[in-house]
């Protein structure tokens, strides 16, 4: 009896070890695949011109102030997280919150967070210019339509809500700027 568990042992163990080794070469390409987000402008979300020009305030900025906080969007066990200067922060950086500005790694990890929320969804927006941006689970959350911990975090129409909505409308980060400071200044 002891002889036939042992066998039967050695044989699962050598059958795990052969699919280890032959299911990766089933996935193809796909198995290191990444996936480029059709997400609205880049450099109005994290403040950083396209043409290389001095940084604005941008959707980022606004978000990691509002939502980044260790206790919300900064925590690890959120699907959108949030990285920044005042929350949690990237790991490998050296930096620790409330030291450093935001890196420009954690304004991409930040960009990727928010447009891999919903990125077929986002993916309409950019192609439609933020017609119905409203039914976003970004929006509806923060205006507290759709169930969000936090409760509400901006009223329709309010400079939080301009921000983060003109940004999905792909309004020029010139424009989106002062909306996104003001929102900030209102946390404050």
């Amino acid at each position: 009896m002891k002889r036939r568990a042992f066998l039967g042992i050695i044989t699962l163990s050598a059958l795990g070890a052969l699919l280890g080794l032959v299911a990766p070469g089933c996935l193809g390409d796909e198995a290191t695949a990444t996936e480029d987000l059709n997400c609205p402008n880049k450099s109005a979300f994290t403040g950083i011109p396209a043409d290389g020009g001095a940084a604005m305030t941008g959707v980022s900025a606004y978000m990691e102030r509002r939502c980044g906080t260790i206790d919300c969007h900064g925590s690890a066990y959120r699907w959108m997280r949030l990285h920044g200067q005042l929350g949690r922060r990237l790991p490998g950086g050296g930096n620790v919150s409330g030291g450093a500005p935001t890196t420009a790694a954690e304004l991409e990890a930040n960009y990727a967070s928010v447009c891999g929320l919903e990125p077929e969804k986002t993916a309409e927006q950019v192609d439609t210019f933020g017609q119905s941006a409203e039914e976003l689970l970004i929006v509806r959350k923060a205006r507290g339509i759709e169930g969000h911990k936090g409760g509400p975090i901006v009223k329709e129409g309010d400079p939080g809500d301009q921000c983060i909505v003109g940004w999905l409308r792909s309004v020029p980060l010139a424009e989106l700027a002062p909306l996104c400071q003001q929102a900030i200044d209102r946390i404050d």
